[in-house]
């Protein structure tokens, strides 16, 4: 038995441990181990079976195909959902060794990095209490292994399908484009003549894989939204898509911008900022794709710690759109072999989001009014990302990735 699959298996049976255990707690305790998305998915759910809209239960603003996957969770067993979710932490896992091993990483770095998901505690806590953000790992991961492996019209379907689940992944598609006909500037037969350049560019820039990959994800989410639109109409649309595009949550989370909406309230300035948000974000995205889309999973996550860094809302759920990336990056990243460094790194991280958690446990549990420690607190993790993230962009070792080397020469 090879010890990828025996460190699976020891993480399947960690995270069962922790299903049971969060059964037990959420019988005798005040504080539930489950997360109250958990039960927002499994009333979802019931309105499904019953044949209803799953949004006529308040705060479902997930797609209907989330309620029907769960549906076991009101037929069978209340945990269905959770060891769901827990398998496709595994699946992940797979994934990320699956990637590593297309890139040619040694094979103790590629259990190594494995494990930083498989053992991490956030990633185990946030499955086994019932939040379904692996199942969107899974989705975003595949769309990067088969677009590694050149298939495009699977990695398109997958990254659609992940656009679908929740839509942050949209920010992908423009590095995942550009990828598809880079080999245009690094062929050394290319005719330098600036006529026949001329020429080519345009047709080589839009060519047939980028087209037909455009044209198959934009067909899977048309699909898919059709779909989901036939069956509940406008409501839907507002639930999954309108709500999160204007969303302007006053409650405290990480997002530096929560003050001042918390301060404003229902008044004009917030919705403006709301809206304003978006800017930043759209413009690090741009830059970001263009300046490192030839690795696209160093691409992909740099865009996804700036992109949760500067949105916003910001929950600790957020953290593991990235922290699903880190192991495909950190393999070839000169951190690697700096361990002592990336544990300041680590511990500059996870102290900033101790200092955000201890001013909300005065406000939630002691009714204290720490708001403004709270956003200190967020400013804090804010600054804590940047610097850890400009730190990884100056250790990547970009001259050991040749995308040529990565990808198999068979297609779809």
């Amino acid at each position: 038995m090879s010890q990828i699959v025996k460190y699976s298996i020891l993480a399947g049976i960690l995270r069962l441990c922790l299903i049971t255990y969060g059964e037990w707690q959420d019988r005798n305790f005040v504080v539930k181990y489950t997360d109250v998305d958990y039960k927002v998915f499994t009333d979802a759910a019931r309105y499904v079976l019953n044949g209803e809209s799953p949004y006529e239960r308040a705060t479902y603003r997930y797609t209907p195909l989330l309620a029907w996957m769960l549906v076991p969770d009101a037929t069978l067993c209340m945990s269905y959902g959770k060891l769901l979710f827990s398998a496709c932490d595994i699946v992940v896992g797979w994934l990320i060794y699956a990637i590593l091993s297309i890139k040619n990483i040694s094979y103790n770095k590629k259990i190594i990095c494995t494990n930083l998901w498989l053992f991490n505690p956030l990633t185990f806590a946030v499955s086994t209490r019932g939040n379904a953000e692996s199942l969107q790992s899974v989705l975003v991961l595949s769309s990067v292994y088969l677009i590694l492996r050149k298939r495009i019209a699977m990695s398109a379907i997958s990254l659609a399908l992940g656009v679908h689940f929740k839509l942050y992944p949209i920010i992908y598609t423009l590095p995942f484009f550009l990828l598809l006909d880079d080999t245009f500037f690094c062929k050394p037969s290319v005719d330098h003549n600036n006529m026949r350049l001329s020429v080519n560019l345009l047709p080589r820039l839009i060519g047939f894989t980028r087209i037909k990959f455009v044209m198959i994800w934009l067909l899977t989410l048309t699909m898919a939204n059709g779909a989901m639109y036939y069956l509940y109409g406008k409501r839907y649309i507002e639930e999954a898509y309108i709500y999160h595009l204007t969303r302007m949550d006053t409650r405290h989370n990480f997002s530096i911008y929560f003050y001042i909406m918390y301060l404003s309230g229902e008044w004009w300035l917030g919705s403006i900022i709301s809206r304003l948000a978006f800017i930043p974000q759209l413009i690090l995205m741009l830059i970001i794709s263009k300046c490192f889309y030839s690795d696209v999973c160093f691409c992909i996550f740099i865009q996804t710690v700036a992109f949760v860094a500067f949105n916003k809302v910001c929950t600790s759920q957020y953290f593991l759109w990235y922290l699903s990336l880190l192991p495909t990056v950190l393999a070839s990243n000169k951190l690697f072999d700096k361990p002592r460094y990336s544990a300041v790194l680590s511990a500059i991280w996870f102290l900033s989001q101790v200092i955000w958690l201890f001013f909300a446990y005065l406000v939630e549990f002691k009714g204290k009014n720490a708001f403004l420690f709270i956003w200190i607190g967020s400013v804090a993790h804010f600054f804590a990302n940047i610097y850890v993230l400009i730190e990884v962009i100056r250790h990547q070792n970009h001259s050991n990735f040749s995308k040529n080397q990565l990808i198999p020469n068979k297609s779809d």
